[in-house]
């Protein structure tokens, strides 16, 4: 794929381990980078992220509830939503860049300082919502009951939206013009 440099920088920034994380604060401790700098460019990079899972969930609520060619869709992008959404969260307390679904619904409530009942509560949704986005996105039919998935998924996404936001505001996460 074809990116420019400061967009190349951004990616690996973002896939750095926690020894290159170390290194980085390390570097921050003997003056040779600026940490205000720093958390610019990683509040930045959470912000891009919360931006894509805002628009996987807006792009859900436009599609038709009614159309079976619509609603496993809805239910994928709601997913996607919470997961992108979780995720610049998890980078930005942790600073790690956290991409299997797996994990980051099994680690959230360990890697983000967030109210232990809201934590628990994303946790949980991510695991239902990406084993109903599987059976959606892979079975060749959709569950009787998938207008409330729809339904479901599309409520579970905006509180986990608003819980998000919330969560990073509180962190010093600037969205005045995200």
């Amino acid at each position: 794929m074809l990116f420019d440099q400061r967009t190349k920088i951004l990616l690996d920034l973002q896939r750095l381990t926690g020894e290159q994380s170390k290194t980085i604060y390390d570097l921050i401790k003997i003056g040779l980078i600026e940490h205000k700098e720093f958390d610019k460019l990683v509040n930045e990079m959470v912000k891009d992220r919360f931006k894509k899972g805002k628009a996987y969930i807006e792009f859900a609520s436009k599609l038709n509830i009614n159309s079976p060619e619509d609603q496993a869709h809805i239910v994928s992008r709601n997913y996607y939503g919470m997961f992108h959404l979780a995720r610049a969260v998890v980078f930005h307390t942790s600073r790690k860049d956290v991409d299997n679904h797996d994990f980051l619904s099994k680690k959230f409530t360990e890697f983000v300082n967030l109210e232990k009942s809201k934590a628990e509560f994303i946790a949980e949704k991510l695991t239902r919502w990406r084993e109903i986005r599987n059976n959606v996105d892979y079975d060749p039919y959709l569950p009787y009951d998938i207008v409330r998935f729809c339904e479901e998924s599309t409520c579970d996404a905006k509180k986990i939206l608003d819980m998000c936001e919330q969560y990073l505001k509180e962190r010093g996460v600037d969205f005045e013009n995200c």
